[in-house]
């Protein structure tokens, strides 16, 4: 008889693990399962709003990788990596800037585009960010087409599918807002300011109406007499667009 309390105790301290490890295998282990699970329907091709949604909800560093994953996924449905890529904007993670201008390529879909740059205008577009801005222009002037037609230069408009005119719009202010960021990449990636720069740079600061670059461009074309090529046209055409001898007199 004094037994009986005994296996009555064991009885209970074996019931009181046997449920802790349910809960902590609860705690740990269903919502990543959760997570896998949203995960792998958003990375399909079929439209699952919903489980981005989800995903989004969790806020650890793995949700993020995974929201990432999503949205640079090609094969993903559209809408998806749209909504992933809106996900991300919205964490308060810097180095998402980053991840996020490297998604912006002018064949990406529209709609996806603007969820980028949007975005973008609320967050520290560093160096590394600036970089993939000025990338994207790049491949732009040198014939990579948007899905419309659209021109990289500011004063051709009419006609042009009004989603890609915004794009272009905030990109640009992208890069006016960070005008020595902008001047430094452009200096030390395209050879801004030598005597034989990059014809994409002048021509991007005359469309951007930087007058900042003026020293810049003034400098390639004080370095061509001390070397033995011809000052590039799209250098002049910048100067003369951006009235450089005017900036240098009242400087």
């Amino acid at each position: 008889m004094t037994r009986m309390p005994n296996r009555w105790l064991w009885s209970g301290l074996l019931g009181s693990v046997l449920v802790i490890l349910i809960l902590y295998y609860g705690y740990r282990f269903l919502p990543k399962r959760a997570m896998m699970e949203n995960y792998q329907r958003a990375n399909s091709s079929l439209p699952a709003a919903d489980a981005v949604e989800n995903l989004a909800k969790f806020q650890d560093a793995r949700a993020t990788r995974l929201l990432l994953r999503v949205a640079q996924n090609p094969d993903a449905f559209p809408q998806n990596r749209e909504f992933a890529i809106l996900a991300l904007a919205k964490r308060g993670d810097g180095t998402i800037t980053d991840s996020l201008a490297e998604l912006l390529r002018p064949g990406e879909a529209l709609a996806i585009q603007l969820a980028i740059v949007g975005p973008l205008l609320d967050r520290d577009c560093q160096r590394q960010c600036i970089r993939f801005l000025i990338r994207y222009f790049d491949r732009l002037y040198n014939g990579e087409p948007m899905p419309h037609p659209v021109s990289p230069s500011s004063d051709v408009n009419q006609g042009l599918e009004a989603d890609g005119q915004e794009i272009l719009r905030l990109a640009r202010e992208l890069l006016t807002n960070n005008k020595n960021r902008t001047l430094e990449t452009l200096r030390d990636e395209y050879g801004l300011g030598s005597a034989n720069p990059s014809a994409f740079a002048p021509r991007l600061l005359r469309d951007l109406h930087m007058v900042k670059a003026c020293p810049l461009l003034t400098q390639s074309k004080g370095a061509v007499p001390k070397s033995d090529k011809p000052l590039s046209p799209d250098v002049q055409s910048a100067i003369d667009s951006l009235e450089c001898e005017h900036y240098r007199r009242t400087t």
